[in-house]
């Protein structure tokens, strides 16, 4: 496979942290639609919690539940004294709580290591990647007292073997039945203590919370990741640091936006080929449909997402990770847009073309048309809830040369470009704790 440098856009990048600039959101604030990065295990065992529902505060908007729950009767009598004589009328049972169970993968963790919280929820949802359906978040408080909020997801588990190649994709991998997902919430953070977390499911029956487990971050910081974000260096504002040691980042290495042929095989050799030789930096692509490992594909339709290419991407970036190569992700390229063969054009399998049952019928409307728009912010979400808490992925880019695209001219769509940044990323800047963007 010919080796491509990878390239930079400042501009983009700097108009990518002026539009993310003050775009956290608080956790008190239940009105926004809430979307996190990569898979690994977590060391230790599973710690499972489950508590008792709370009764109902007698509105159908919102209920409660948490660990003083187990101490909530079930039904109690009462007598009661009237003009008919002497009753006893039953108190009203606690409603059971639509968030059933929380498990964590541990309750120890490294700085930025994975903590990952298994939720079982009572309900099934027929698309649980539909913000207007579902969401899950955990508000998670650090041990400084700041309340993050952390977005969740739902996922299928998809077994991706060493071997595996992306042209033929087994059967039944991609798709998630109702019913048959399982929701997870992950989170890495830096700062040494014990952290508290309370999980809040949002759907068409109101909003539901539950207080979740607690744990602890301590330990020292072997690997690269561990150091925190990156962000610009102060002293000298060319060059990079890591926010919390304070240590230099000093990125050399290239892209890898696809694999050719395409194999996770292939991908791994090409990773080692890059650690080995003294790398520590490389991009990959999140969806241009060049690579075949895009989220939303013709097949399942917009909005649902392909879950056998989700597992794939977990485990190239699991690799990355461990060898210690930083990852800018880009979440998408012009050629998911682009019409013309000669650009490597895409647009004809792309899921958001009417010719596929799509919502679309030109491309620059994938920019202006409020449906397309709210679709993209999802699948944002979902990939910063997946792969969000990977503290290895130090840059995220918006579009691969998406200038290959649209014309600069037309305002109104650049305009809608920027309009998308902020309701996309809340959750990213939010989850992350700072960085570069």
């Amino acid at each position: 496979m010919a080796l491509r440098p990878v390239k930079f856009c400042l501009i983009c990048l700097l108009t990518l942290g002026t539009a993310l600039s003050g775009c956290a959101r608080p956790a008190e604030d239940t009105s926004s639609a809430p979307g996190s990065l990569s898979s690994s295990s977590g060391s230790g065992g599973s710690t499972a919690w489950s508590a008792t529902s709370a009764a109902s505060s007698g509105t159908a908007a919102e209920s409660t539940a948490g660990t003083e729950d187990a101490s909530v009767p079930g039904t109690t009598a009462s007598t009661t004294q009237g003009g008919g004589g002497t009753g006893t009328t039953a108190a009203p049972t606690p409603a059971e709580s639509p968030i059933r169970s929380v498990a964590l993968n541990t309750q120890k963790a490294g700085p930025y290591q994975l903590v990952e919280a298994t939720v079982t929820l009572r309900d099934a949802y027929d698309n649980p990647f539909d913000t207007d359906e579902v969401t899950l978040d955990a508000d998670i408080v650090t041990p400084s007292g700041k309340t993050v909020t952390v977005p969740g997801f739902a996922m299928k588990a998809v077994s991706v073997p060493d071997s595996v190649t992306w042209e033929k994709e087994p059967a039944g991998a991609a798709a998630i039945a109702k019913g048959e997902e399982t929701w997870k919430v992950r989170f890495s953070w830096g700062e040494a203590g014990s952290y508290r977390m309370t999980l809040r499911l949002t759907d068409r029956t109101g909003i539901h919370r539950k207080e979740g487990p607690s744990f602890t971050v301590s330990g020292g910081r072997a690997k690269s990741w561990q150091n925190g974000p990156i962000e610009k260096s102060p002293a000298s504002p060319g060059y990079f640091r890591y926010r919390d040691t304070r240590k230099d980042f000093m990125p050399v290495g290239y892209a890898l936006p696809w694999s050719w042929p395409q194999s996770y095989a292939d991908y791994a050799q090409n990773i080692r080929t890059l650690a080995d030789n003294g790398g520590n930096f490389t991009r990959v692509w999140g969806n241009g449909l060049e690579q075949t490992l895009g989220l939303e594909t013709a097949s399942l339709g917009v909005g649902r997402y392909n879950q056998f290419h989700a597992a794939v991407q977990e485990k190239i970036l699991d690799a990355l990770r461990e060898r210690e190569v930083a990852v800018e992700y880009c979440f998408d390229s012009f050629t998911s847009l682009q019409e013309s063969a000669q650009w490597y054009g895409e647009w004809q399998n792309n899921p958001y073309n009417a010719k596929n049952g799509g919502p679309l019928t030109t491309t620059k409307a994938f920019f202006t048309k409020d449906e397309a728009k709210k679709l993209f912010r999802d699948r944002l979400r979902y990939t910063v809830a997946r792969y969000g808490w990977d503290a290895n992925i130090v840059m995220w880019e918006m579009w691969n040369e998406i200038d290959g695209q649209m014309d600069r001219r037309n305002g109104r769509v650049s305009q809608s470009r920027r309009s998308l940044l902020p309701a996309g990323f809340r959750q990213l800047r939010q989850a992350r704790g700072g960085g570069l963007l």
